[in-house]
């Protein structure tokens, strides 16, 4: 990636969706800018009133897995509202890592219908 690998900082998407470090400052003048751009994907599951919420953080995150090895920051989360799986968090590093995790979080949270 081209970004720098540290756990503190700010950072910013580029037009590449790659995080990219940069000052405090900077990072909030372009997330009040870019907040649409925030959002990796969103699925609002009405038939188990759950709704799964994808997102990029300007701030890096701890991971949930309890694996900090690696060094690339985690800037992007995945969340469950509602339903059996409510307030399940599960965290990424990458756009194409958030993507990928979304839709498995919604296939984890869909389970519940064959359950």
């Amino acid at each position: 990636m081209g970004y720098v690998k540290l756990h503190t900082g700010s950072f910013i998407l580029d037009e590449q969706r790659v995080p990219v470090q940069v000052s405090m400052n900077e990072a909030w003048l372009w997330h009040d800018q870019n907040h649409d751009k925030c959002t990796v994907a969103y699925t609002d599951l009405e038939a188990i009133e759950t709704t799964v919420s994808t997102v990029f953080f300007i701030r890096p995150m701890s991971p949930t897995d309890g694996d900090d090895s690696n060094p690339d920051p985690i800037l992007f989360e995945s969340y469950v509202f509602g339903g059996q799986y409510h307030e399940y968090v599960r965290r990424y590093r990458t756009w194409d890592e958030a993507e990928q995790g979304h839709r498995d979080v919604c296939r984890m949270v869909l389970s519940v219908l064959s359950n």
